[in-house]
């Protein structure tokens, strides 16, 4: 079983441009409208390659049954922990002309102690049946800062393997409990390291840095040049595929599902890459906060190169 996290569940609301001009009169081409979440994506993603997964989140009230209903439909068992306010909502401008997006996104309602107390004993209640853990996304205010650090430790007493896909201090206060893997991006990487990260050996040197302090796998995402992944038996690198992109958000948790999807299958780190990878470049090629399907899966994979980029005794 994989349970993912979601502290922060939003709603995201696409809109495509033609060409985005600020100040002035925009006018939208199309838009969608998806749930999301980083941890809900993971379970989304999972659930649609029909693995076992659980989605464990906040519930704001104030949205009624939206979050249940859309998993629900998703087919994603989800257990729900009510908090006051309503779903932050989360705007995703494509200014389809530069081919670039634009985020705008809420924090999220403040959480009162007692939600908070809640969230961990329903947190800990589902550790005895999890075999992969999955931390990601924001907290909203009043949570503290160190949750995910707290989840690792308890996690990791219960001998539950722990992923991590965070920013900032969540994601540097996490990292003190040495969890099994760490999905940043280039910019999270950059801003936890204070380093710029212009190339691959860069990239290669920083992931080992971690490494070095106790987190067993590192999986470094780059954007159009690709992903890497480290650990102390080495490191992994695919540079991607060709493919035209039509959405951004959610290519980064499609990653994280393929990653724990081949390690309970037994793949080795290199196929394991590779099966995140295309989850992630499948993502990338539909709308919104749509994911990876099995038709894009199978035409994909067969072309996802994966080469052993360092070989560590």
């Amino acid at each position: 079983m994989i349970t993912t996290v979601t502290m922060n569940p939003c709603i995201d609301r696409s809109v495509h441009l033609g060409a985005f001009r600020k100040g002035g009169t925009n006018r939208v081409l199309r838009s969608r409208t998806d749930i999301g979440g980083k941890g809900i994506n993971v379970s989304v993603q999972l659930r649609s390659f029909r693995q076992e997964t659980r989605a464990l989140c906040l519930d704001p009230m104030d949205s009624g049954t939206y979050l249940t209903d859309t998993l629900a439909t998703l087919g994603v068992p989800v257990i729900m922990v009510p908090v006051n306010g309503r779903l932050r909502e989360n705007l995703k401008i494509y200014d389809d002309e530069a081919g670039d997006m634009t985020e705008v996104n809420e924090a999220g309602n403040p959480v009162d102690f007692s939600s908070y107390k809640r969230f961990m004993q329903r947190f800990e209640s589902v550790l005895a049946n999890t075999r992969i853990l999955v931390l990601s996304g924001s907290i909203p205010p009043g949570i503290p800062t160190d949750i995910y650090r707290q989840m690792i430790e308890k996690a990791k007493a219960a001998g539950v393997l722990t992923v991590l896909d965070a920013d900032g201090e969540p994601l540097r206060l996490g990292l003190e409990a040495g969890p099994d893997m760490i999905k940043p991006n280039r910019n999270e990487m950059e801003r936890l390291t204070g380093h710029e990260i212009p190339d691959l050996d860069t990239a290669c040197a920083e992931a080992m840095t971690l490494v070095d302090r106790g987190v067993k796998n590192v999986c470094l995402s780059l954007g159009a040049d690709g992903a890497i992944l480290a650990n102390r038996q080495g490191i992994w690198y695919s540079e991607g595929v060709p493919i035209k992109i039509r959405g951004k958000q959610g290519a980064g948790d499609a990653l994280v599902a393929g990653l724990c999807m081949g390690k309970l299958k037994g793949m080795d780190y290199g196929e394991m890459l590779r099966t995140g990878m295309v989850m992630a470049q499948g993502s990338l090629t539909r709308e919104g906060t749509l994911l990876c399907t099995q038709r894009i899966y199978d035409e994909l994979r067969p072309k996802m190169p994966v080469v052993q980029y360092r070989i560590f005794a």
